[in-house]
């Protein structure tokens, strides 16, 4: 594989990455059960573990929080496929390190989550089910209603 490809098949793994946290993170916003302090709380694992017990932890935790009712079950089940499905891509050799790849994921989902809900634009989540795990797509849906609401 030369070198463009690598690199190519790099970015489009970052923007898959990227897009499904972006999406998560409204998610998370719109089931009004999840709080900033458990999204924030997710990143604080992985500064802790690494590799395949960052996954483990993670799941671990976010199962933990749905059952106390602090992350929204569907939102949840949502993250935690979201990892595993990362965890596998980046193991079958998408050029991305586990460690980097759960960093741009759990970013992505606090920055989406942080302009949904503390931008208060629950309007978005009236056009969640439309959304795709595209990061442009999710940054436009923002926009656009940040733009209507003044």
């Amino acid at each position: 594989m030369s070198g463009a490809d690598t690199s190519s098949t790099k970015a489009d793994l970052y923007s898959e990455i990227l897009g499904r946290g972006a999406l998560a993170g409204v998610m998370a916003a719109c089931d009004r059960v999840t709080r900033q302090s458990q999204v924030q709380n997710l990143l604080e694992i992985i500064g802790l573990y690494r590799g395949k017990e960052a996954v483990e932890i993670l799941t671990l935790f976010i199962a933990y929080k749905v059952g106390n009712g602090l992350i929204g079950k569907n939102t949840g089940r949502q993250i935690i496929d979201d990892l595993l499905y990362i965890y596998r891509r980046v193991k079958s050799g998408g050029n991305v390190t586990i460690d980097d790849a759960l960093s741009s994921y759990l970013g992505a989902l606090k920055w989406s989550y942080t302009a949904v809900s503390r931008g208060y634009n629950y309007h978005v989540c009236r056009m969640m089910k439309n959304l795709k795990p595209d990061v442009m797509n999710v940054v436009e849906a923002i926009m656009r209603i940040q733009g209507q609401g003044r």
